[in-house]
């Protein structure tokens, strides 16, 4: 008569274990449903968005800060924005962790619409804690890939089926 568990019964629980760990602790798949108020031109009102306004058939999420890091590809940012929009790929931007003041003086530099998040609701959200982070997703809102790399053109391309 063996004395404890069988060594099955020890690798089945541990490996439950390891499953119900990454169940729990892996990020979010989809993008959530999160309102946001849209910076749109100079003296113009602000509007409300989302993250998931994007009807085109690939979508572009790109989260940056009010800081040097965050700001100083902008201008790179905004061109790969309109060359993608060629493509038909739609990109938000979204200018998260400062005051609304701050955020909105980064987001006047895109001269594009831009998301202001200054209470970081979309990146507690999404559980991401270094900026820039960039996110191409469907239309639905899943995740296709995201990570804190620059994302090239033909890669967006690539992870939304174009």
């Amino acid at each position: 008569m063996p004395l404890g568990p069988s060594l099955g019964s020890i690798f089945g629980t541990i490996a439950l274990v390891g499953v119900v760990a990454w169940l729990v602790f892996r990020p979010p798949q989809r993008i959530p449903v999160v309102i946001l108020p849209k910076y749109i031109a100079f003296e113009a009102n602000i509007e409300q968005g989302s993250p998931l306004d994007c009807r085109s058939p690939g979508c572009l999420l790109v989260i940056v800060g009010t800081y040097e890091r965050g700001q100083g590809a902008i201008e790179s940012e905004a061109e790969l924005a309109r060359s993608l929009e060629k493509r038909g790929i739609e990109t938000t931007f979204v200018v998260t962790g400062a005051p609304l003041k701050d955020c909105t003086q980064v987001a006047r530099l895109f001269r594009l619409p831009v998301l202001l998040d200054p209470d970081g609701k979309l990146t507690k959200e999404l559980g991401i804690t270094r900026l820039p982070y960039w996110i191409v997703h469907d239309p639905s809102g899943k995740i296709l890939r995201r990570g804190e790399e620059a994302l090239t053109e033909g890669e967006v391309a690539r992870e939304a089926g174009l």
